[in-house]
């Protein structure tokens, strides 16, 4: 089964998710530039009588795009819509968007059988997540262009089944556009854990073989309240970096190891301890310095001659934009110089 045409021009085989709260006008018009398919949900757009002036202002910026690069036009865009009857915007959503004829539509939560005909009959397609079997079978009944297999640790409304099994089993009775998700479950590698612990301990410095990591957006430093919550919960290190950082190295098949230098206790963790400041972390960055660019160095020696031997890159197998299996002579945009 070919790709909708709709699908066939994309820079990267690449859907931005449809972000709750985060996905706007501004970022999706970025994703489209940068060519791969922008999304938002509709219900992002409040009160709802703004759905009308963000398709106008993310129409109205690709097809300024389109003009001033005709060599390398923008993607195009997809609205999620909850089809759920519990959202009571539904009807009113989908006529703001059949009016400006959304090229992708990504319904969720209920089979889109009613939504199919409305679509298809602009020109439109329609990309339906599913999180089992039954739900992707029922989706073909109703009509649907494609599916998006909304696998383990992808977030959200995510399901139980890993990528490489719910893949598999729906390969068995259709051909048609896959998008799936790239599980984070594992995301460091372990063989180079092994290599950076090895190494720390060579150079005699204290380390803890693992830790979960609070990732905070940043820069700035927590409060007290933030950090006896972090603490409460069981978590042993903040930070600013590790996320989005580590999942799009995985993303782009790369092995990910992490390092995290403790530079201060968190503020509020230890009663009595002073709340830490800016130059306190750099005095200690400072006093670290040396010894982890020797670590590093190191490392990167032993790291194996063949990094693909590490297997990160084979996650990426059911991961390509029609969600065919790649095969040998696959070759990703990022693999290239382009």
């Amino acid at each position: 089964m070919a790709l909708p045409p709709v699908l066939e021009n994309l820079r990267l085989p690449v859907i931005g998710a449809p972000m709750f709260i985060a996905g706007n006008p501004q970022l999706v018009i970025e994703q489209c530039k940068a060519g791969i398919v922008g999304s938002f949900p509709a219900l992002n757009a409040r009160p709802k009588e703004a759905l009308d002036a963000w398709l106008s202002q993310i129409e109205a910026a690709l097809e300024a795009e389109r003009k001033a690069r005709p060599q390398a036009p923008p993607a195009p865009y997809a609205v999620n819509q909850i089809v759920h009857r519990s959202n009571d915007r539904l009807e009113h959503d989908l006529e703001v968007c059949i009016r400006h004829q959304v090229p992708i539509t990504i319904t969720s939560l209920r089979a889109p059988n009613d939504v199919i005909p409305k679509i298809h009959a602009y020109g439109g397609i329609v990309l339906h997540d599913v999180i089992s079997v039954r739900h992707a079978e029922k989706a073909l009944e109703d009509g649907v262009d494609g599916l998006i297999l909304v696998c383990a640790g992808a977030g959200g409304h995510a399901g139980t089944l890993s990528p490489f099994a719910l893949v598999g089993e729906v390969r068995r009775f259709y051909d048609g556009p896959i998008v799936t998700h790239l599980s984070s479950a594992d995301i460091y590698d372990p063989e180079l854990r092994r290599i950076a612990l090895d190494v720390i301990r060579r150079y005699g410095i204290p380390v803890h073989e693992r830790g979960t990591m609070v990732v905070i957006q940043g820069p700035r430093f927590s409060s007290k309240a933030e950090s006896h919550w972090f603490s409460s919960a069981g978590w042993d290190v903040v930070g600013m970096t590790q996320f989005p950082e580590a999942y799009l190295c995985r993303e782009l098949g790369m092995a990910v190891v992490n390092i995290a230098l403790v530079t201060d206790y968190d503020a509020g963790v230890i009663e009595g301890t002073e709340a830490v400041d800016a130059s306190s972390v750099l005095d200690v960055f400072r006093q670290n310095a040396e010894r982890i660019q020797a670590v590093v160095l190191e490392m990167i020696e032993r790291f194996p001659a063949d990094l693909a031997a590490l297997g990160a890159a084979d996650a990426l197998r059911v991961t390509r934009g029609d969600g065919q299996a790649m095969a040998p002579e696959d070759v990703r945009l990022f693999e290239t110089e382009l």
